[in-house]
C-alpha cells in the first residue's frame, strides 16, 4: 500500500470536520470511544475514495496518538445509524 499513510488534505479535513467520525473521549479503562456517523455520508460531496481515505487517516491518528503502549491495545466505536434507511 504505497499510499499510506495518509497525508492530512482539504477534502479529508472537510470530510472529519462533518462529524462523520470523531473521537469522544476514552472509557474508564483509558480506550478510545469512536463515533462514527454513516448518516452524514454524501457520496455528492466527495468521491467514495476521499471518504475511505478520511476514515484511514481517522483511525491511523487513533492509533498513534491515544494507545497507551501495553496498557490501551483497542478501542470502542459507536455507530449512529441516525439518517440510514
Amino acid at each position: 500500500a504505497s499510499h499510506l499513510p495518509v497525508q492530512m488534505s482539504e477534502p479529508i479535513n472537510h470530510i472529519l470536520n462533518l462529524g462523520f467520525m470523531y473521537l469522544h473521549g476514552r472509557d474508564n479503562r483509558f480506550r478510545p470511544i469512536i463515533i462514527f456517523k454513516p448518516g452524514s455520508f454524501n457520496k455528492e460531496l466527495y468521491p467514495i475514495e476521499e471518504w475511505d481515505r478520511a476514515m484511514c487517516y481517522f483511525i491511523d491518528f487513533i492509533m498513534k496518538h491515544t494507545f497507551i503502549p501495553g496498557i490501551v491495545e483497542n478501542w470502542n466505536i459507536i455507530v449512529d445509524m441516525t439518517g440510514i434507511q
